[in-house]
């Protein structure tokens, strides 16, 4: 359903201005690697690259950009200690908080741990758990894989229909790339405040289309 690969050569011309107008992040981040994604199917063909970074201190950064034409769709600033998520586009700035604000810097209480999780090969190689979230009502299951600081690198959806089970992948990491970029991570100095409980902090880093349902 999702076909997934990865590459680092179109990066050089990619970069582009960031429009929003943001105020400095305090935060010290890691570049942790890069996603192509690449629907086929659809009824216009979708083409997106992440750009995705992780810190220590529990902040995320993602850059949305358009592959062919290197334009900046979007950035998403998460900050996973305080529970706050910042979708940060050139028409402004919307802050929204979880569902539940997570100290820990990692997942719901609710989630089941299912084992570790390891991408890459040697010294490249990205180590992580997996955990399980399940919902009955809508007849649907999550297996999500967090770095070991609880960056969200892969997540597998299991939703079962009338014809049986449908299963989708999305989110490979490839952590062997070393891109460092500026701004990224900056957070404007105003934003709009949505109400809790509408958002969910795995599909900004790892989205799917929705047509596949």
């Amino acid at each position: 359903l999702v076909s997934l690969s990865y590459g680092s050569a179109i990066w050089s011309k990619n970069q582009v201005k960031d429009p929003a107008c943001c105020v400095p992040s305090p935060f010290q981040m890691t570049f942790i690697g890069e996603q192509l994604f690449d629907y086929p199917g659809a009824a216009v063909p979708f083409h997106e690259m992440l750009a995705i970074y992780a810190s220590q201190d529990g902040i995320a950064g993602v850059k949305y950009m358009d592959r062919y034409s290197g334009k900046l769709q979007k950035r998403v600033v998460i900050d996973y200690k305080n529970g706050y998520i910042y979708n940060i586009t050139s028409g402004g700035c919307v802050k929204q908080p979880f569902k539940e604000a997570q100290p820990s810097g990692c997942l719901p209480d609710d989630a089941k741990w299912v084992g570790e999780y390891r991408m890459g090969n040697g010294l490249d190689s990205l180590y992580g758990y997996t955990f399980q979230f399940a919902d009955p009502s809508k007849k649907l299951q999550e297996d999500l894989s967090v770095s070991k600081n609880c960056i969200p690198i892969h997540l597998q959806k299991t939703v079962t229909n009338s014809q049986g089970a449908v299963v989708q992948n999305g989110g490979i990491v490839n952590p062997s790339l070393k891109i460092t970029e500026k701004g990224i991570f900056d957070i404007p100095g105003s934003c709009s405040t949505l109400e809790a409980g509408r958002s969910d902090f795995k599909t900004y880093l790892l989205p799917f289309p929705s047509f596949v349902f």
